[in-house]
């Protein structure tokens, strides 16, 4: 375990973290750039305050992004499963003068 310090809102904390120091230290400018946003739009001045809604909103920002991620994987499960089907279907008929088809493999 390593011990670091990071500064966040004006703070210095000290943390113990298996990962490495860059990501500690990302992580905590993430936090601090995140609560200095909540601050300037909030009336709140109470450090806690501003530190639950900065949480919140990084947590909808997580949930998001896995909900994006888990679409993405469907997306490109499915599109496996369409070109492993297509390639099935054509092999037993394969005929080397045979056009192909060009698949797109982006979803939308």
């Amino acid at each position: 375990m390593n011990a670091y310090r990071v500064e966040i809102f004006g703070q210095t904390y000290g943390l113990r973290s298996q990962a490495a120091e860059e990501h500690v230290q990302r992580v905590a400018r993430l936090v601090d750039a995140r609560m200095r946003e909540v601050a300037a739009q909030t009336r709140s001045v109470a450090t806690v305050q501003i530190a639950v809604l900065a949480a919140l909103e990084l947590a909808s920002d997580l949930l998001d992004e896995q909900e994006n991620q888990r679409r993405l994987l469907e997306c490109v499960e499915s599109r496996c499963a369409e070109l492993v089907r297509r390639i099935d279907s054509r092999v037993p008929e394969a005929r080397p003068d045979a056009e192909e088809e060009v698949v797109p493999l982006l979803c939308s």
